[in-house]
């Protein structure tokens, strides 16, 4: 708690094991095949609907799912709106309204109750105590404000993600591979008018203020 250092700085640790890594990227693509199954479901029967005249658009009636995901338009990084059924397939690219990544949710898209528990025990058992030695948190006071899988791909989706704060106290980023170049997170320092890029190995946690300016390199 009396750690000045703790507001500005940002903190890595080795997390995971590659064995881990493996299994949450297998989670995540299971995940998101489930997402395809139930989308490629929800669009055959509203096509069925409208060419039967029963329905000529998605009403505030239609299925929160469909409404959720086939929204159309598009924001500035051109992923807003995009359906489940776009590349990467499964994928939820609008979520995040203000800084939109393509992502899996780890409470609200359909990962076993399995994996959340896999996750959970890593967590409590390994970051918890991170947290509490860098901010003075008490590990049964941390509660995850928003967790997800986010998905870079220079070739065919996202390749960077914008400057911006986070909507909670503490966050984290933990890399699950290094199968690519470049990428990396840039934190700001408003005030110095510098920046610090963070770049981990596979199982690494960066931990940072949330209010620190940052970015995803692309």
């Amino acid at each position: 708690p009396n750690n000045h250092i703790a507001a500005r700085a940002v903190y890595q640790a080795p997390l995971l094991t590659a064995d881990e890594c493996r299994r949450i990227i297998g989670m995540a693509h299971a995940a998101a095949e489930r997402n395809v199954e139930k989308a490629t479901k929800e669009s055959a029967k509203m096509d069925f609907l409208r060419d039967a005249g029963i329905v000529s658009r998605v009403d505030d009636e239609a299925d929160d799912f469909v409404q959720q995901h086939q929204r159309q338009g598009q924001d500035q990084q051109g992923v807003e709106g995009r359906s489940l059924l776009d590349e990467p397939k499964g994928w939820t690219k609008d979520r995040h309204t203000s800084y939109p990544t393509t992502d899996l949710n780890l409470v609200t898209d359909p990962f076993e109750s399995d994996d959340r528990v896999f996750l959970q025990e890593i967590l409590d058992a390994r970051l918890a105590p991170l947290l509490e030695r860098v901010y003075g948190i008490a590990p049964g006071a941390v509660r995850a404000n928003d967790i997800f899988v986010v998905r870079y791909d220079y070739e065919r989706g996202q390749k960077s993600l914008r400057g911006h704060t986070d909507s909670s106290h503490v966050s984290f980023n933990i890399l699950l591979n290094d199968e690519f170049t470049g990428g990396g997170t840039r934190f700001h320092n408003r005030v110095a008018g510098t920046y610090q890029d963070g770049k981990l190995n596979p199982g690494e946690v960066l931990i940072n203020n949330a209010l620190v300016f940052h970015e995803g390199l692309s």
